[in-house]
């Protein structure tokens, strides 16, 4: 009587399908990693350029250093700035159009995505969601400024300047003199 030896070769579904599994389960951890990358990046680019936003107006402080300047985190870049960048101006002009920079530079837009006509002659766009920025000059200490910028890193559609308590923004202080 012959015996016939039975081979088997390749694999089985039940096998297949673990390593399926096992596979999908390593891609899907490697796809959130990527996406948790990409949120840190970007809030690292907003913290960036609110550093810059900041340093940028105390660096303009110092080098008008005979004008007051101030401007609240609710409001709006001022609309009377004349453009010094185009025409000469006198010191006081000089804050006013610093304030009204800087304040573009953080926020542009009103909530409904309208350029403020101001950002808009002076040709600078925001670069932080939902930004807002203050300055202000330390209470007992002469010229001793405070800056404040925000932005929104979650998904609430209010502006940072006008959220009420438990909801946060990012937010960056710096306090330096104005030398």
């Amino acid at each position: 009587m012959l015996m016939l030896k039975k081979t088997e070769a390749g694999f089985t579904l039940t096998e297949l399908l673990v390593t399926l599994v096992i596979a999908s389960i390593g891609i899907l951890g490697v796809a959130g990693l990527q996406a948790k990358s990409l949120q840190l990046t970007r809030d690292a680019n907003f913290r960036a350029s609110a550093i810059i936003a900041a340093n940028d107006l105390l660096d303009r402080v110092r080098v008008n250093s005979t004008q007051t300047y101030a401007l609240a985190i609710t409001d709006v870049p001022p609309a009377a700035a004349a453009n010094c960048a185009a025409t000469a101006c006198t010191t006081a002009q000089l804050a006013i159009y610093d304030l009204a920079r800087w304040a573009c530079s953080v926020r542009s837009t009103n909530l409904a995505g309208e350029a403020y006509p101001i950002c808009t002659t002076l040709g600078i766009s925001g670069s932080l969601p939902l930004g807002a920025s203050s300055i202000s000059s330390v209470a007992g200490a002469t010229g001793i400024y405070e800056v404040e910028v925000r932005w929104a890193s979650d998904g609430l559609q209010t502006l940072c300047g006008e959220r009420v308590a438990g909801q946060a923004c990012e937010r960056i202080v710096l306090r330096t003199a104005a030398l």
